[in-house]
């Protein structure tokens, strides 16, 4: 869904994009089989893959990962110890953790930091990863969408092929449009638990 509002407000991404989906399946401004996609001609999909991966950038839950210290660590002038008492308010309920510090870091300062990320992080540029050619399933410092190491979700691949296949249904003969082309964040700290509030308008493209 966050796709789908991002390619809405960036109408240039959409004309890349569907030009992608034309020159990958031979097919100009008509519906698209979902019989005739295969996980190959996903994968070729660069440019529509490189605007994923900006968007899970852009939008990733603001604090998504959860480590527990089973040892003191040091973090920069931070020393984050062993055994130490945490109450957590959640969304949910009160939890209480006696084994170790959980440490919830926020992911979108690795996202937007310049470190990662060239140009300006904290804009969405649909295309910053095609040269790079850093796929969205392809995780790391500056992407932890997915989570990082051996914590990575196994299944992001499939993920990715569904918003793929999404936005290849959706694009190839409809144009998107967001009612006062804007949207608002239900819960700022749940950001992929909760879809965006707004009107998404799909339009078909007529051919003459």
């Amino acid at each position: 869904m966050w796709t789908m509002f991002q390619l809405a407000l960036h109408p240039e991404n959409q004309d890349i994009t569907r030009r992608e989906i034309h020159d990958l399946t031979r097919r100009d401004f008509v519906p698209i089989p979902m019989s005739e996609l295969n996980m190959r001609t996903l994968r070729k999909a660069s440019c529509t893959d490189s605007f994923i991966r900006e968007v899970l950038r852009m939008t990733g839950d603001a604090v998504n990962l959860v480590r527990m210290a089973r040892k003191g660590v040091q973090l920069g002038d931070y020393i984050v110890p062993k055994g130490t008492l945490i109450y957590q308010v959640s969304t949910y309920r009160l939890l209480r953790y006696e084994s170790g510090s959980l440490v919830l870091p926020l992911v979108s300062l690795f996202h937007w930091s310049p470190r990662y990320n060239e140009g300006d992080p904290k804009k969405l540029d649909g295309m910053r990863w095609v040269e790079k050619q850093k796929a969205t399933s392809t995780t790391d410092p500056g992407h932890l969408s997915f989570g990082l190491s051996i914590w990575t979700c196994p299944g992001r691949f499939m993920a990715v092929a569904e918003i793929k296949l999404a936005v290849f249904a959706l694009l190839a003969d409809t144009r998107l449009e967001l009612v006062g082309g804007r949207h608002d964040v239900a819960d700022n700290f749940n950001v992929t638990g909760n879809p965006p509030e707004g009107e998404l308008v799909l339009k078909r493209i007529s051919v003459c």
